[in-house]
C-alpha cells in the first residue's frame, strides 16, 4: 500500500519536487498522510480525484481503497496550493 502511494506521488510530482510522509499511531488507529507537489488540479470540490489522460490504470488506488475498507478505515484526498494529500485512517 505504501509503495503504491509513493509510486503515485513520484509519478505525479510537480515542479517543486516535494514529497512528505507522515505516519502516526493514535490509540487503535494508524494514520498515514502522503503529500506531494503537483502542477495541475487533482481533486474536485467534492474531494474526488480528477482523472487525466496521464493516469495509467488506477489499480493501485482501487487496491488501497479495498485495504482501507477491509480495515474499517477511510481515505481522503485533498489539494491546496499545488500540494496533493492522501490521508488514510484505519485500524
Amino acid at each position: 500500500m505504501l509503495v503504491n502511494l509513493l509510486d503515485n506521488a513520484i509519478d505525479h510530482i510537480g515542479v517543486e519536487k516535494t514529497i512528505k510522509i507522515d505516519m502516526k499511531s493514535i490509540k487503535n488507529y494508524f494514520l498515514l498522510t502522503i503529500a506531494n507537489s503537483v502542477n495541475n488540479r487533482t481533486v474536485d470540490e467534492n474531494g474526488n480525484l480528477i482523472q487525466t489522460e496521464e493516469v495509467k490504470h488506477g489499480y493501485g488506488l482501487k487496491t488501497i481503497q479495498a485495504i482501507v475498507d477491509t480495515n474499517a478505515g477511510n481515505i481522503r484526498y485533498e489539494e491546496k496550493n499545488h500540494i496533493f494529500m492522501v490521508t488514510l485512517l484505519f485500524s
